[in-house]
C-alpha cells in the first residue's frame, strides 16, 4: 500500500509547489483527459457493439461493452449540460487506466510507462486545479496562493478569498444593508444568489438563477416582466461583455436569441432611473460587477 501511496503523495505535493511556485501557468492537461475519457470510451463502446453483431460475446468481452459504455453514457449525459468538466472522467478515466495497467503487465518494457502517464496527469491536475480552481460562465477564479484575505462579514467565516472577491463580496453586501430595509426585494444577474443570503432580502423573480443553460427564455422573458413591474430596490449584475452573450447564446440556442436579452434590456430601462452605487472590477471575471440602488420614495408600480 505505502509503495502506491507514496508516489500519489509526492506527485500531489510536486502539482501544489508547481502552483504555489507561478513559474508555470495553467496547463490544460486536465482538460485533455476528459476529452480522452470522452473520445476513447465512445470508440471502444462503439467497438464492442460491432463485435457484438458480428459474433457472441465472451463474458469477459460483455463486462468490457459494459464499463465503455456506461463510461461514454455518463460523461455524454453530463456534457449537455456543460461542454467539458470534470466531473466526466468518472468511471470512464479509472476504468481506462486499469484497462492500460492490466495491459502492460503481461509486457515487462511497458510495465513502467502507465504509471508515470498516471503521476504526469496527478502533478497536472493538481497544479491546475490550485492555479484555476473555477471556472463558470465568465467567472474565473484566482489562483489558491492568493486567497490570502478574510471577510469582515461574520457569514462568511472560515473562508480565505482573493482580495478582490473580498471586496466585492463585503462592498456589495453593504451597499445592500445600508440602503435597504429588511423586508425589500433585491435582484442578482445572472446568478449570484449568496448575496441574498447575506443580506437576508428576497427576490422578486420567479427564478433565482438565470443562466442560460437552466432557465427557458419563456422564464426569463416572465421575469424581466416581474422585474420592470417590481423595481427592486437594488439591482447587483455582471455586466457582460457583448461578445460573451453572442458566445452563449451560439452555444445554447443555435445563434437565436435568448430570452436573456429581456432581462439585460429590463435592467438598462431601470438603470436610467436608479443610482450606480457601486462598480466592482475584480480579476476573476471579463467585466465589473454593478450595483444599481432605486432612488429614495420610487417603489414598484
Amino acid at each position: 500500500m505505502f509503495r502506491m501511496l507514496a508516489p500519489m503523495g509526492g506527485a500531489i505535493i510536486a502539482g501544489a509547489a508547481i502552483s504555489y511556485s507561478g513559474l508555470i501557468p495553467y496547463t490544460g492537461l486536465a482538460k485533455a483527459s476528459i476529452d480522452f475519457t470522452l473520445a476513447t470510451c465512445g470508440l471502444l463502446a462503439s467497438f464492442c457493439g460491432l463485435l457484438w453483431v458480428k459474433r457472441k460475446l465472451s463474458e469477459g468481452e460483455a463486462q468490457f461493452w459494459l464499463f465503455a459504455g456506461v463510461s461514454f453514457a455518463i460523461a455524454f449525459l453530463l456534457f449537455l449540460s456543460w461542454p467539458v468538466f470534470e466531473a466526466m472522467v468518472i468511471p470512464g478515466l479509472p476504468f481506462l487506466i486499469a484497462l492500460l495497467l492490466d495491459a502492460s503487465a503481461s509486457r515487462n518494457r511497458y510495465k513502467a510507462v502507465v504509471p508515470v502517464i498516471c503521476g504526469v496527469l496527478l502533478v497536472a491536475q493538481t497544479a491546475d486545479k490550485l492555479t484555476e480552481p473555477y471556472v463558470f460562465n465568465g467567472w474565473r477564479d484566482g489562483p489558491v496562493r492568493l486567497a490570502t484575505e478574510t471577510s469582515s462579514l461574520p457569514e462568511m467565516h472560515g473562508f480565505r478569498l482573493p482580495k478582490d472577491a473580498v471586496r466585492l463580496i463585503d462592498g456589495v453586501t453593504d451597499i445592500i444593508r445600508r440602503r435597504t430595509a429588511p423586508g425589500d426585494a433585491i435582484f442578482t444577474y445572472p446568478a449570484m444568489p449568496l448575496f441574498y443570503y447575506l443580506s437576508g432580502r428576497k427576490c422578486p423573480t420567479y427564478s433565482w438563477s438565470h443562466n442560460i443553460d437552466s432557465v427557458p427564455d419563456a422564464l426569463a422573458e416572465s421575469d424581466a416582466a416581474i422585474l420592470l413591474r417590481t423595481r427592486p430596490a437594488v439591482i447587483v449584475y455582471y455586466d457582460f461583455p457583448p461578445r460573451f452573450v453572442e458566445w452563449e447564446e451560439a452555444l445554447w440556442r443555435g445563434g437565436r436569441p435568448s430570452g436573456q436579452r429581456a432581462i439585460v434590456a429590463a435592467i438598462a430601462s431601470l438603470s436610467r432611473e436608479y443610482e450606480l452605487a457601486g462598480s466592482f472590477a475584480v480579476s476573476m471575471t471579463g467585466g465589473p460587477v454593478k450595483v444599481l440602488v432605486r432612488p429614495r420614495g420610487a417603489g414598484p408600480l
